[in-house]
């Protein structure tokens, strides 16, 4: 069983106890794995940390509504951020909503793009998604790690 170490404080600090967790947070935060820091975060200060850690994030009215609907994304969410990173370090993340016009089956898309795609980025890509793709198994959400070729540049957060 993972530890979970992000602990909900105020956003204001009217105690010496307060201060404490505060503390207590930034140990955690330096300390635990990426995705056990941010294992019981809310979805929105989620999708800021996303966002801070310079991921885009296109129609965030459905991505909340989606994590809402399945909070135990959240973690994995953060593996796959972690994951991409190692492995595609020079790729644009954009975090979406997929919709399939044929069926009513939406689910979170991770889109890593990036200027060039060199004959390695698949297999990159793979492996990536194989570090958290397990975490899915019990899930009733989903997650991919996919590209759609796209440069970063050509598609923009919206």
């Amino acid at each position: 069983m993972s530890r979970i170490c992000w602990r909900r404080i105020p956003f204001s600090l009217p105690s010496k106890h307060c201060v404490l967790d505060t503390l207590e947070r930034i140990y955690c935060l330096q300390q635990c794995p990426m995705d056990e820091r941010y294992a019981d975060l809310p979805v929105e200060v989620a999708l800021d940390e996303l966002e801070r850690a310079g991921v885009c994030i296109e129609g965030r009215d459905r991505v909340v509504h989606y994590l809402t609907a399945f909070p135990s994304l959240i973690q994995t969410l953060f593996r796959a951020v972690s994951a991409a990173r190692e492995h595609l370090p020079e790729a644009e993340l954009t975090l979406e909503v997929y919709q399939d016009p044929e069926i009513d089956d939406p689910h979170l898309v991770l889109y890593a793009r990036q200027e060039t795609y060199d004959p390695s980025f698949m297999e990159r890509l793979e492996r990536a998604e194989a570090t958290y793709i397990d975490d899915l198994k019990y899930s009733k959400g989903w997650l991919n790690l996919a590209t759609d070729f796209w440069r970063p540049s050509e598609r923009r957060c919206l």
